[in-house]
């Protein structure tokens, strides 16, 4: 019996497996030894964002794994912003990259579907702690939106 891991954004669904098709992951946003990236992304310009993550798209990329780490940068107010950008721009799924915490909670909070943020953190990191977090901002409406 094969394993899948599946992966979804709101339009589109990319099911991984040793039976399936290679999936391609684009990586190109990710300032780690892209110092111009980080210092754009740092004073807030995400034009080179914009032109990685629907290039990669075209590119051929079935989904984007998108890092914001930055030293001494607010990591997880970037990496949600981040989230929020790519997702207007493209339809792929994301994957996050961070090894913190709040930046991941912060990014899976500006996931367009709600109920697949906890399948993904699970899936991802499997530490329930960040559904719960997640959950909990949900409900209270802490995102910014109306609390369920």
């Amino acid at each position: 019996m094969t394993t899948h891991t599946i992966v979804s954004s709101a339009r589109r669904e990319v099911v991984i497996g040793a039976d399936r098709p290679f999936t391609i992951i684009g990586e190109r946003i990710n300032p780690t030894g892209r110092k111009l990236l980080a210092e754009e992304m740092r004073s807030g310009d995400f034009s080179r964002v914009e032109r990685d993550a629907v290039a990669q798209v075209e590119a051929g990329a079935h989904m984007l794994d998108v890092n914001a780490g930055i030293p001494l940068a607010d990591e997880p107010a970037i990496l949600a912003r981040t989230v929020r950008l790519v997702q207007s721009l493209v339809d792929v799924p994301l994957s996050l990259d961070s090894s913190i915490v709040e930046a991941l909670v912060e990014g899976e909070a500006r996931f367009d579907l709600v109920v697949a943020r906890a399948q993904r953190i699970i899936g991802r990191v499997g530490d329930l702690r960040l559904v719960l977090a997640v959950v909990e901002r949900v409900v209270t409406g802490d995102l910014g939106g109306e609390p369920l």
